[in-house]
């Protein structure tokens, strides 16, 4: 079964990144296609998707996931998407980078170096 890769047509973020455990930025998108195909989901009138893209700047990974909900909003599946490819990746990440992922970074960055002990002090 071919799989019909994300394209910026496909994807909006939709609210605010944000900044979760200090480790990771979080950001929810807006998904207006359909992921049947994309996810090999069985939808059903009044389901929907949502997904989620961490990135975590320690390691510059991007992991994302979905989340299958029925038209009541209980949640049928909720899984990490193993097959992104590249493309969709860069993607995620330019969207990202767009509502401020780097200046979320920044802000981590600079959260860290507050909380971190200082070394080097001399006693006299």
């Amino acid at each position: 079964m071919k799989i019909n890769n994300l394209t910026e047509n496909d994807l909006q973020i939709k609210d605010e990144l944000i900044v979760l455990n200090d480790e990771y930025i979080n950001a929810y998108i807006e998904l207006w296609s359909d992921p049947s195909d994309r996810f090999s989901l069985e939808f059903k009138d009044g389901d929907t998707v949502d997904l989620y893209a961490n990135y975590y700047p320690e390691n510059d990974s991007l992991e994302a996931i979905y989340v299958h909900k029925n038209s009541d909003g209980g949640v049928i599946a909720e899984k990490k998407i193993d097959n992104l490819t590249d493309s969709e990746k860069d993607l995620i990440l330019r969207l990202m980078k767009n509502e401020g992922l780097d200046e979320c970074i920044e802000q981590m960055r600079e959260e860290h170096e507050i909380q971190e002990p200082q070394t080097g002090m001399v006693m006299q």
